[in-house]
């Protein structure tokens, strides 16, 4: 296994549980305890992640490319809305995801030595995957966008133009937006597992 890859993935699975606990500690006492407290929870949470990730981390890596389906769906699905809390409701940045998750796609197929047809087929799966939970994320985005009636007024004067955003408007737009989003992470997906599985398979 390259030593990039080693790297890159331990960041990216140890990240899930001091992730988790530092949430955890900050959400979990955010009413119980004075306000300039919160923050040593939420980040002996993240020490304890950090620790307990030393421990175990070594042997994820070890078997990066034996983790089940499932797990990985698991992880996918809470970077997605790790994002998507941490730019607000803007689903356009989760787009991006698709590029570790196409990465890791070729790598295993490489690791695997899947024949070209068997391994488009894999990045197929995986784009198609990550065009799901982008939809659900976009939709989710839309019906916050939709709800608050505030959303219109703060577009106008984020984009600072000199006419209202009508309801058609507003709507049509949700709608192109997410459509785009959705093969923008398809084919961000597909294009990024490609590329990298040719590139380690020359």
């Amino acid at each position: 296994m390259k030593t990039f890859d080693k790297i890159f993935f331990s960041f990216i699975f140890g990240g899930v549980l001091p992730v988790t606990l530092f949430l955890t500690g900050w959400w979990s006492t955010f009413r119980l305890v004075p306000e300039n407290q919160i923050f040593i929870f939420a980040f002996s949470g993240l020490a304890l992640g950090i620790i307990i990730d030393f421990f175990f981390i070594k042997k994820v890596i070890s078997n990066l490319y034996s983790i089940k389906n499932s797990n990985l769906i698991l992880i996918y699905i809470f970077y997605s809305v790790c994002c998507f809390g941490f730019f607000m409701g803007v689903p356009v940045f989760n787009s991006l995801l698709g590029i570790p998750a196409g990465y890791y796609a070729a790598r295993k197929c490489v690791f695997l030595n899947m024949e070209k047809e068997n391994a488009e087929k894999s990045f197929k799966q995986t784009s198609f995957f990550t065009a799901i939970i982008i939809s659900f994320i976009s939709i989710s985005s839309a019906t916050i966008a939709l709800i608050d009636p505030y959303t219109s007024g703060s577009l106008k004067n984020m984009l600072n133009l000199n006419f209202e955003i009508t309801k058609l408007m507003f709507v049509s737009g949700i709608i192109i937006g997410g459509v785009f989003l959705i093969f923008v992470q398809y084919y961000l997906t597909k294009f990024t597992a490609k590329i990298i599985y040719t590139r380690f398979t020359k």
